[in-house]
């Protein structure tokens, strides 16, 4: 279990940015790795972009993300323009 975190927050750190598809858990599950790693990419200093099907989410998700979107092209979109913008050429 220490070897997935400390794999996925490699990956994190080695990254730009962060879409991550944000559904509750199952009741009964254990799985919290995407909330998990909102907030740890975002303090991280990662662009952090959000899809999620959900009117409502916790204060946690909206104050570590720095867009949120329902729909993946929206989100892709959005990371595109953003680094389309920030590139130097």
């Amino acid at each position: 279990q220490k070897e997935i975190v400390s794999l996925d927050k490699v990956e994190i750190a080695n990254c730009d940015a962060i879409l991550a598809y944000y559904k509750e858990p199952a009741r009964g599950s254990r799985m919290t790795g995407t909330t998990m790693e909102i907030p740890y990419a975002f303090d991280k200093g990662k662009l952090v972009v959000v899809v999620t099907p959900y009117e409502w989410l916790s204060p946690w998700v909206h104050y570590h993300s720095h867009r949120i979107f329902k729909t993946l092209e929206e989100g892709c979109s959005f990371i595109k323009k953003f680094y389309d913008k920030t590139r130097v050429e």
